[in-house]
């Protein structure tokens, strides 16, 4: 796990936290998951835990380049956080031979947020995302027809209703959405452990993607 600074064009430094698979070899093609964290006071590598505590054991299997930047702003769904996620993977398929073509996002909370705001902005980018326990009240969720989506959501999430998402969910499919949804029983918000098995489960659906491309 490696821990960097970056300068982007706009001046600003931004951290982040990068997981490269097992034995890399430059000669080889690899996915690159990018990975939102939650909110919280955001210290130095606050994206650090979020990676190897939760993205990384849950997606290990895909043997894929992973990141995760510390927010750089008041939350993920703003100019400067999406500009912040663009360069970033704009340097990192400078650095590194990623595929294009298997590029995942996905966050939890707030990170689920800028999920949803991001593959609304530049679905031409993703191949598949995944909000994990994300609100579903944000404002002019416009249909996401271009990028495939899994909802992982907590039954017992105390910030965001579980019903509440099922009933965005139901009118994304409506709208022509290629969605799927999983309710962790039981599960709250906070209760970040819970999820990462779900997150694991989305293995097969995400390689199916992949080959369907």
């Amino acid at each position: 796990m490696l821990l960097k600074i970056t300068e982007l064009k706009s001046g600003l430094k931004l951290r982040y936290t990068l997981s490269l698979p097992r034995r890399y070899t430059p000669t080889t093609s690899y996915p690159l998951v990018v990975a939102l964290h939650y909110g919280g006071n955001v210290t130095p590598f606050y994206s650090k835990d979020f990676l190897a505590s939760f993205v990384e054991p849950a997606l290990e299997d895909l043997y894929a380049i992973m990141v995760a930047p510390d927010c750089p702003s008041e939350g993920w769904i703003n100019p400067v956080s999406e500009t912040a996620i663009l360069e970033l993977m704009i340097l990192l398929m400078e650095e590194y031979n990623i595929d294009s073509n298997r590029i995942i996002l996905l966050g939890y909370s707030m990170g689920g947020a800028g999920t949803w705001y991001m593959v609304a902005r530049h679905p031409d980018l993703f191949s598949a995302a995944v909000p994990i326990s994300a609100p579903a009240d944000m404002p002019a969720i416009p249909t996401i027809q271009d990028v495939p989506l899994y909802i992982i959501h907590g039954e017992k999430d105390e910030l965001f209703p579980s019903l509440d998402v099922k009933s965005l969910c139901q009118k994304q499919k409506n709208n022509g959405a290629e969605i799927e949804m999983i309710t962790v029983t039981g599960a709250s918000h906070y209760q970040l452990a819970r999820f990462i098995s779900p997150l694991k489960a989305t293995i097969p659906w995400i390689r199916k993607i992949w080959e369907d491309r």
